[in-house]
C-alpha cells in the first residue's frame, strides 16, 4: 500500500496483534513445556541397588521427550494461529477499499501516471529486446485489480500476466477491467501462503515465470522470517536462465538500521534500505539494479525499485 509518512505510526494495538504476536505464542508454547515439565512423580522410591532410580531417571527423560513434542507441536500451531489471524487482518483492511486505482493506491491514485513510467523505465533497462524469451510470462504479486499488469506490464509486450492478490473481489475485477487475451491465470492467496510449485488451483504444477513482480505488497511479509521464505520460494519458480528476474517496489525507510515501522492500519510493516538488502542475501538473492522511483510528491515514503536475481555457486558474486 503506497502511505504517506504521517500514514505510518508506532502502535501498540498492532504491535501487540501481528508484530509481536508470534513471539509470544512461543513464549506461552515455552511455557506450557516449563510447567508440564515441573509436574512431579512421586511414586518412584529410593532402592538400595539403584535400580529404581535409574528405571526413574529413563522413565524422566522419556516423559520429558514427549513434553517437548506436545509443546513443540502447539508452537507451532499457535504460531499459524497467528500467521491466520494476521492475514485475516490485513484481507479485512483490502475488503474496505474501493477497486479502482485510487483504492489501489491509499487515495493517492495521482502518482499512478510516475509509478507507471519508472516501472516502465525499469522494465526496459533489464528487457530492452521485445523478442526476448523473458518476456513470455510475468507474475504480479499484490496484483489488485490488475493496475500494474494493464497500465505496465501488458503495453510492454509480455505475452501473458499472471495475477496474484489476497482479494477474490478485486481479481474478479481485474478480469474485467484489463480486458485482454494475455491475461493469464489469477490465483487468490496471502503471500506468505502462495505455493509456487503449485499454484492454487491445482491444474498447473510446477508453473515457471520469467518475471515475478512484487509491488506494494512486501509489506505484509511482517516477520523476517516469512520475507526470506518468500523470496526464496520465488526465485526458485523463475524459469531458468540469466534472464528471469524479481523486482521488488516498495517503500524504504532511510538508512541502514532503522527500526521497521508498522502500521496500525492495514496490520503492515515498512523496512529501511538496508534492513531489505540483508534479507535479499539471506533468501540467496543479488541485486542487479537498485532504483529510486521519482515524481512523487513530498510527503511519501521514498519507494525504491530492486531487480533480483538468484546468487550463483560463486557465494562472493
Amino acid at each position: 500500500r503506497l502511505v504517506t509518512v504521517s500514514g505510518h505510526g508506532l502502535s501498540s494495538r498492532w504491535s501487540a496483534r501481528s508484530g509481536s504476536e508470534r513471539w509470544v505464542t512461543q513464549q506461552q508454547a515455552a511455557g506450557l513445556l516449563v510447567t508440564m515439565s515441573s509436574d512431579a512423580d512421586g511414586s518412584c522410591k529410593r532402592s538400595p541397588d539403584g535400580s529404581a532410580v535409574a528405571a526413574a531417571a529413563a522413565s524422566s527423560v522419556d516423559r520429558a521427550s514427549k513434553r517437548a513434542r506436545v509443546a513443540g507441536s502447539v508452537s507451532e500451531t499457535n504460531t499459524q494461529v497467528a500467521a491466520g489471524a494476521l492475514l485475516a487482518e490485513q484481507r479485512s483492511y483490502w475488503e474496505q477499499q474501493a477497486d479502482t486505482i485510487d483504492g489501489m493506491l491509499g487515495g493517492l491514485g495521482k502518482v499512478s501516471d510516475a509509478d507507471v513510467t519508472g516501472s516502465k523505465r525499469l522494465l526496459c533497462s533489464l528487457v530492452p529486446d521485445a523478442g526476448l524469451r523473458s518476456r513470455q510470462r510475468v507474475l504480479d504479486c499484490g496484483a489488485g485489480i490488475g493496475r500494474v499488469a494493464k497500465l505496465a506490464l501488458l503495453p510492454l509486450g509480455f505475452n501473458e500476466v499472471d495475477l496474484l492478490d489476497v482479494s477474490a473481489e478485486f481479481l474478479s475485477k481485474a478480469r474485467e477491467w484489463v480486458g485482454s487475451p494475455r491475461l493469464g491465470r489469477t490465483f487468490c492467496s496471502g503471500l506468505a501462503e502462495f505455493d509456487f510449485g503449485l499454484a492454487p488451483d491445482g491444474d498447473c504444477p510446477g508453473r515457471r515465470w520469467d518475471i515475478v513482480w512484487v509491488q506494494w505488497c512486501a509489506i505484509y511479509l511482517v516477520e523476517d522470517e516469512a520475507f526470506v521464505d518468500f523470496f526464496r520460494r520465488a526465485a526458485k519458480a523463475l524459469v531458468p536462465g540469466d534472464a528471469s528476474v524479481i523486482v521488488l517496489k516498495e517503500n524504504a525507510l532511510e538508512g541502514d538500521d532503522c527500526a521497521p515501522l508498522p502500521d496500525e492500519d492495514d496490520a503492515s510493516v515498512t523496512r529501511c534500505d538496508g534492513h531489505y538488502k540483508r534479507l535479499f542475501r539471506e533468501a540467496g538473492l543479488k541485486i542487479v539494479a537498485d532504483e529510486l522511483q521519482d515524481g512523487f510528491p513530498e510527503g511519501l515514503f521514498p519507494v525504491k525499485m530492486y531487480a533480483l536475481k538468484p546468487i550463483g555457486e560463486n557465494p562472493d558474486e
